[in-house]
């Protein structure tokens, strides 16, 4: 079962989720602000990133799964550059 944080006793209200392209990870966001990547096929979490101080509302891989796209509720737009396998 795939925990909303991998932080014991930290819960976190999921409010998006993106599949890779290769299909080897997902990456959510929610009310936090914290962007979080895991491994699709076991669900281990790989890492985070954190640059909004809102909610994230949507989040979308590049077509070749070297970024990732973070929208938020406090109006910003990231763009992640990801060095995954």
């Amino acid at each position: 079962m795939l925990e909303s944080s991998p932080y014991k006793g930290e819960s976190e209200e999921l409010h998006a989720i993106a599949i890779s392209n290769s299909n080897k990870y997902f990456a959510v966001g929610g009310a936090m602000g914290v962007l979080r990547i895991y491994d699709f096929s076991s669900g281990q979490f790989i890492f985070e990133c954190r640059a909004h101080s809102g909610a994230i509302v949507s989040v979308s891989f590049s077509p070749d799964d070297r970024q990732i796209i973070s929208t938020g509720r406090d109006g910003l737009i990231a763009v992640w550059n990801i060095f995954l396998s």
